[in-house]
């Protein structure tokens, strides 16, 4: 069943980045395949500048500066041999090894990324003050940020959240980003 989901890749093996994308493509759809990196300065600029879903391949964790932090509105899964190899890193969502199969790899693509249905029945359709926390989480404000807007308690946003997650089953932030550009709650540009 294919999800308009929009899934970057940055694979440096031919091989492997053309397994991944077929795999990925029959059962989401839309991909976007980033160019290979070769620079430690290209890849920071590319990484600093992404959302949603990203699988990495751990080849390029090499190009990385030791102290670089990842964007936190963006979800790794990081493609590697051996995940004990990888340092503890909170920064990865789930790891994909070369020998995972087909239904290994799609199991670990649905915990990170929870396909969205193609409508939300009105039981689970979200307020308008829920759209408006949406909106602000998919622009990358934090409780505290969204409170002092809204003129609301961090609490209340806390709530909200609680709340939005129950109703659509979305837990992550790219997937309510991604939630929210599909529902016209933000736009590209937003986003």
């Amino acid at each position: 069943m294919k999800h308009s989901l929009n899934i970057q890749v940055a694979i440096k093996s031919y091989l492997l980045r053309s397994s991944i994308i077929q795999l990925i493509a029959d059962e989401y759809g839309n991909l976007t395949l980033l160019d290979q990196f070769e620079s430690k300065e290209q890849i920071t600029d590319v990484l600093n500048n992404l959302t949603g879903c990203l699988i990495l391949e751990e080849e390029y964790l090499k190009l990385l500066p030791s102290d670089f932090l990842f964007p936190k509105f963006l979800d790794i899964i990081l493609l590697c041999v051996n995940k004990s190899q990888i340092v503890k890193n909170k920064y990865f969502k789930e790891f994909i090894l070369y020998t995972d199969t087909k239904p290994e790899i799609l199991k670990k693509l649905e915990s990170v990324i929870k396909p969205i249905g193609e409508e939300v029945s009105s039981d689970n359709a979200l307020s308008d003050r829920e759209k408006e926390v949406v909106k602000l989480v998919a622009k990358g404000f934090i409780n505290k940020e969204i409170a002092d807007i809204l003129n609301i308690s961090i609490h209340t946003v806390i709530t909200h959240r609680k709340n939005i997650t129950q109703k659509l089953g979305i837990k992550t932030i790219s997937g309510l980003s991604i939630y929210a550009f599909l529902n016209g709650i933000i736009t590209a540009q937003e986003s």
